[in-house]
């Protein structure tokens, strides 16, 4: 249900506690300072403004948006010491946020190799057996 509420009049996925949850979500704790940092600290030390990157990221589909936050996170660092698996804290992010990762990302691939392999399933018979033509 929740894929057709971008669908709906006044109903948006880009809600503002949807952003909150995104960019409140707990990456790590300083070592330095032992405070707790957030996605909102690691936007902004990478240089880029939390909430329309937030908004941006909620837009894309949901490996697209694991791509593209984890490719911000690869250039942040804690205390000098880089993010070990940014792909599973950006997803985590997300997935925390509401963002929903049903298919694959190939999956969409498949459905199309399926219905030319069934085409030629049936052009097959129908080549085999010319009397079920007429």
């Amino acid at each position: 249900m929740r894929a057709f509420f971008p669908c709906v009049s006044g109903v948006s996925r880009q809600s503002e506690d949807v952003i909150g949850k995104l960019l409140a979500h707990r990456i790590g704790n300083s070592r330095v300072t032992n405070q707790p940092i957030t996605l909102r600290s690691a936007l902004e030390s990478c240089g880029r403004e939390p909430v329309s990157t937030a908004r941006r990221l909620m837009a894309l589909p949901g490996e697209a948006a694991v791509q593209d936050l984890s490719d911000m996170l690869t250039k942040f660092r804690i205390d000098g010491v880089r993010c070990p698996e940014p792909e599973k804290y950006a997803r985590q992010a997300l997935k925390r946020a509401g963002v929903e990762f049903t298919l694959a990302p190939l999956a969409g691939e498949y459905g199309h190799c399926a219905t030319a392999l069934l085409g030629i399933a049936a052009l097959g018979v129908l080549l085999a057996f010319p009397t079920l033509m007429l």
